[in-house]
């Protein structure tokens, strides 16, 4: 069985790269992102030109619940996670005067507390796991 990397936000930039790259070095890779036809794009991608199994889960990181539904998605793989990326986040950009209301909520959401219990999640469930 191959080793599994989980990496948020995988479908563009970064994450899409860090998965490519792992997927090349024979690892079976899990994400998520906010759109499901992205993630499908990917996965079709990934596993045709690297004969690896992609695991893909539509999900909103900056929703505390989302996330919790993510670890559980990986969770129920019942594999062992080698590689956690935690790579979801984004920025918008403008002026503090200007921006809409909760702008700063939804950026600190996704970019600091889903790393954190993404983390926290799949740790837990490791430990679980173990016992």
């Amino acid at each position: 069985m191959n080793r599994l990397i989980v990496a948020t936000g995988g479908t563009k930039g970064i994450g899409r790269a860090i998965l490519e790259k792992f997927a090349h070095a024979g690892f079976d890779v899990a994400t998520c992102s906010r759109t499901q036809a992205d993630l499908q794009g990917l996965k079709v991608g990934l596993e045709k030109n690297y004969s690896v199994r992609a695991f893909v889960h539509a999900a909103d990181l900056s929703v505390r619940s989302q996330v919790k539904a993510f670890c559980e998605f990986v969770t129920g793989l019942n594999r062992p996670v080698d590689v956690l990326v935690n790579n979801a986040g984004y920025f918008i950009p403008g002026k503090i005067m200007e921006e809409p209301e909760g702008s700063l909520e939804s950026m600190i959401n996704t970019n600091v507390y889903s790393a954190y219990y993404m983390t926290r999640g799949l740790i837990q469930a490791m430990k679980d796991r173990r016992q």
